[in-house]
């Protein structure tokens, strides 16, 4: 099978770096022998428009594209979505939609304008030209459904970690004395640092927390363009001393860096990161999906009914003060991961709906 993956490239080149779900699944499905070609959607030459320069880039992708050959198109962008399906229609092969985000969401966040406005129009369009649409999650499979797309061109499928790679052997005891935190009670956040990830959460949380357990740290792990913002509301709050930021880290310490954790903490209700902690072994904290959620409240995680500072506290304190809940939470999760989401399975079924589409 040959596949040809349609990427568009950060303008934060840091984030660029962090090796996200298609790459976890196409790296293993091009060690099972599988051709699998990469093309990016960049902005071409020194445009100050991003428009302009995307636009062109587009045009010289699209060139790209049709040469690979390839017998599946992959995306998982509403942009490269709609190369894509432009490159299955002149091939006449095959266009597979990956449904990973909020792209509509997403958009209002990115600083492009005319973005906004087009971006609920493509999340709605995209899935419905796919020839198969593979969702991460259960809300997602019902959006899709609700744009028209049949029940039978839809699969669910979602992220992972390679749980031999994270796993609870790691205790991150080297991070821990790096940072002059041996003893102390540590929560830890790893991800991107960008304002959709509403990170102020949990500084807020932390300032809450601190007041209980004066001695708590929490540790941001991720590149970003919010650490100026965060690093300040830290400070307006009292806590700078309590919160540190570790910024981009290769991706081989992000394990030394869950390792450290006694709880670990995320924002949104689903993201790689979740996967990871579960396959470390660690407690999460973390709000509750709308639909179907892989974790179960007081049995795998700690989940939240709203997103709010106070909720993140109170979670948090509670995992702090029960070792015993901490530990069944972290080993069920870790057992979880090995059982259902380990990358290896899940790229099994992935790689069955690219054969079958």
């Amino acid at each position: 099978l040959k596949i040809c993956f349609v990427n568009i490239s950060y303008r934060t080149k840091e984030l660029m770096k962090l090796p996200r779900r298609w790459y976890q699944i196409l790296t293993r499905i091009s060690a099972r022998g599988h051709e699998v070609a990469y093309v990016s959607i960049s902005p071409l030459g020194r445009i100050g428009n991003a428009y302009i320069a995307y636009g062109l880039g587009f045009c010289f992708s699209l060139w790209k594209t049709l040469g690979t050959g390839a017998d599946v198109f992959l995306a998982n962008g509403i942009e490269t979505g709609a190369l894509s399906h432009l490159s299955k229609r002149l091939r006449r092969k095959k266009f597979v939609f990956d449904y990973t985000d909020y792209y509509a969401v997403l958009a209002h966040y990115e600083g492009y304008k005319l973005r906004t406005y087009y971006a609920p129009f493509l999340q709605k369009t995209i899935p419905k030209l796919a020839d198969h649409v593979i969702v991460v999650k259960e809300e997602f499979r019902e959006q899709c459904l609700s744009y028209g797309v049949s029940e039978g061109k839809i699969t669910v499928i979602s992220d992972g970690a390679d749980t031999k790679i994270f796993n609870p052997d790691i205790k991150g005891d080297e991070i821990r004395e790096k940072l002059g935190i041996a003893e102390n009670p540590l929560v830890v956040y790893v991800g991107k640092v960008e304002e959709y990830y509403n990170l102020d959460i949990l500084i807020r949380a932390a300032s809450v927390v601190i007041k209980h357990e004066p001695s708590t740290k929490f540790l941001l792990v991720g590149p970003g363009r919010s650490l100026t913002y965060l690093k300040t509301l830290a400070k307006k709050l009292g806590v700078s001393d309590s919160v540190v930021f570790a910024g981009f880290q290769p991706y081989e310490r992000i394990p030394h860096f869950i390792g450290a954790a006694d709880v670990t903490v995320f924002p949104h209700s689903e993201g790689i990161a979740i996967f990871e902690y579960m396959a470390c072994g660690k407690p999460i904290v973390k709000p509750k999906e709308k639909a179907g959620d892989i974790l179960e409240h007081l049995q795998t995680g700690f989940l939240l009914e709203d997103r709010t500072p106070r909720s993140f506290a109170e979670g948090i304190i509670e995992i702090l003060h029960n070792k015993r809940l901490a530990s069944k939470l972290g080993n069920n999760a870790r057992s979880l991961a090995v059982e259902k989401y380990d990358w290896e399975f899940l790229v099994d079924n992935y790689l069955r709906v690219l054969q079958n589409v």
